[in-house]
């Protein structure tokens, strides 16, 4: 029995240790907004004590935001010596509550976002956050003109059924976020004229039906693509300005389809990714055929792309000056990061600075990826033949014997 009793005191003893690591308040008041709070351990990385979803907002201050018609989520809220960040807006706060007047929303830091800012026609302007979840909101906004989107830099963020029906005309991402999903989101966007999408990882059934779309550019090609940036009546350009770690362009079952207007494709890299392209679509529609477009590639580096598998398939191919671009001679400028001369049986790389270079067959192949650094001098051995040596700055043609 003594035995029994004090198996079951250490039980409570131990179920009390954990309630005291990990307390939960829910419905609590504070300043005239409701919040369920969370408990956590703080520490020198997160003096945050706890985390709270805000989910309610009192009769009070419900009436001071119809009255001036802006709504600002705080930061964090203090609670019994404790401080907790908030970190979700629920669809609950919406529920009960006429917010058809309100034109202005802060979101603070919020890091999540769900099933909330939906069908409020007069939302003009949404800034503020630290998202990293978008799930089934800010929908149907066809005021909305200022949207400065927020998004995490410390985790890729995700999208899903969010940003359709809005009337913003341009659609600009942080350069420094990354997305891990958009799954049918950004659709319907009537005003919409220009894209400037960040790193992306996989994007289905998104960035579609914008009739007034003109231009895309995509800091890296995303991994997938399938069902997306199609019906775009307008398109008229897309440019990708750097190539993804998968080294990679993808274009799959029905992405870039009945794109009608969608005649020039511009590239800033020097040396062609790999390129696969799914032409197929839907019955009736038109899908990516890229010999009805021109593509546009650095100076210097037509004959890579006219060689290079998909890239070759444009029915034009042009140089232009793009951005940093320019082929150099194996002399390469001395202002530069890094230079290469041929040598027997090879090529010698040196570096002033930190730097990855890669030595390309004419055809695109990457044969070597040589990472250097600050003050190395790397030499490459290579079979006889013609080389592409690009990296930061310039790129050289070396001639191996």
């Amino acid at each position: 029995m003594k035995k029994n009793l004090l198996i079951m005191l250490c039980m409570l003893f131990c179920l009390s240790g954990a309630k005291a690591d990990s307390v939960r308040y829910d419905n609590v008041e504070i300043d005239g907004f409701i919040y369920n709070l969370d408990d956590n351990e703080s520490s020198d990385s997160n003096p945050s004590s706890g985390y709270a979803d805000l989910i309610g907002i009192t009769d009070s201050r419900y009436a001071e935001v119809c009255s001036t018609q802006e709504l600002s989520v705080p930061s964090s809220v203090a609670y019994k010596d404790n401080t907790y960040q908030i970190i979700a807006l629920r669809s609950s706060f919406f529920e009960d509550k006429d917010f058809q007047s309100l034109e202005s929303i802060n979101l603070g830091n919020l890091l999540a976002i769900t099933y909330a800012l939906n069908n409020l026609p007069n939302l003009k302007s949404i800034t503020g956050g630290n998202i990293e979840a978008y799930i089934e909101c800010v929908t149907e906004l066809p005021s909305l003109s200022n949207l400065q989107l927020g998004m995490s830099d410390r985790v890729p963020a995700n999208f899903r059924n969010s940003f359709n029906g809005i009337g913003i005309e341009c659609l600009n991402f942080p350069k420094d976020a990354t997305i891990a999903r958009v799954e049918n989101s950004f659709r319907h966007l009537p005003n919409v004229v220009e894209i400037d999408l960040c790193e992306s990882e996989n994007v289905d059934y998104s960035f579609r039906e914008m009739p007034s779309l003109r231009e895309i550019t995509f800091e890296y090609p995303p991994y997938t693509t399938k069902n997306s940036f199609s019906d775009l009546p307008a398109l008229e350009k897309i440019t990708f300005k750097k190539w993804n770690d998968r080294n990679l362009v993808k274009i799959e079952f029905d992405a870039f389809a009945d794109n009608p207007m969608l005649k020039d494709v511009f590239v800033e890299e020097r040396t062609p990714c790999e390129m696969k392209y799914d032409s197929r679509t839907f019955p009736g529609s038109e899908g990516f055929k890229p010999q009805t477009m021109t593509l546009h590639v650095p100076a210097g580096s037509r004959e890579l792309y006219a060689a290079a598998e998909g890239w070759k398939d444009f029915g034009e191919i042009v140089e232009y000056d793009a951005p940093g671009a320019g082929v150099e001679t194996a002399e390469a400028d001395a202002t530069q990061p890094w230079s290469c001369t041929p040598a027997a049986g090879g090529l010698t790389v040196s570096a002033d600075n930190a730097v990855t270079v890669e030595v390309v067959t004419p055809a695109g192949a990457v044969v070597k990826r040589v990472a250097m650094a600050t003050g190395e001098t790397v030499t490459v051995e290579l079979p006889a033949g013609v080389y592409i040596v690009a990296g930061p700055g310039q790129s050289a043609k070396v001639c191996v014997r």
